[in-house]
């Protein structure tokens, strides 16, 4: 799922977050890709056309490696900030 947070810390800032609970970003499977990589299309086309184009910050917020068996509190996500 995407949505731009209610106090956003940059202009048109976007999250992407997996629905179901998962603290590694690498443990993402092929069929999710597959649902990330639409989002996250989608996404990219409507900030290109609306802000004509612009560069933008893409961040991948995980577990840490060195947590052994992962965090389960933490849900990993991703933040596109257009400049």
């Amino acid at each position: 799922m995407a949505f731009m947070p209610f106090a956003s810390r940059f202009p048109f800032e976007t999250w992407i977050l997996p629905r179901e609970h998962a603290a590694f970003f690498n443990d993402i499977q092929k069929n999710q890709v597959a649902d990330l990589s639409v989002i996250a299309k989608s996404i990219f086309a409507l900030i290109k056309e609306a802000l004509d184009d612009p560069a933008y910050n893409f961040v991948i917020h995980t577990t840490p490696f060195d947590e052994t068996g992962g965090a389960p509190y933490y849900h990993w996500h991703i933040e596109d900030h257009p400049s």
